[in-house]
């Protein structure tokens, strides 16, 4: 399913909530997205929603950020001034068109 873009997670009602967020944080931030399967969608059950969200979000807040040579490093800087100037065009427009930023 194509589901609006590429890399879609897509969480039903009797996941294992915690190995989704796992799976769902890791590829978020695998080479700082720049990579064909990272997630770049949430599909998730009503149900679960909020609990999902939550540990997202404190899954995301805990990731090691830093130098991308170091081995504890999970995200690196992005490659360059413009392609950040970019992410944060995406972070504006998004939140223009009612997105809610949880964290960041």
């Amino acid at each position: 399913l194509e589901l609006g873009g590429k890399s879609a997670h897509i969480v039903c009602g009797d996941a294992d909530i915690d190995a989704a967020v796992e799976s769902a944080t890791m590829s978020t931030v695998l080479n700082k997205g720049e990579v064909c399967l990272a997630g770049s969608r949430l599909f998730l059950h009503q149900s679960i929603q909020d609990e999902f969200l939550a540990k997202f979000k404190t899954a995301l807040e805990g990731v090691r950020q830093g130098d991308p040579l170091d081995m504890a490093t999970q995200l690196g800087a992005q490659a360059s001034k413009m392609q950040f100037d970019k992410v944060e065009s995406y972070l504006r427009l998004a939140t223009e068109e009612g997105a809610e930023v949880l964290t960041g």
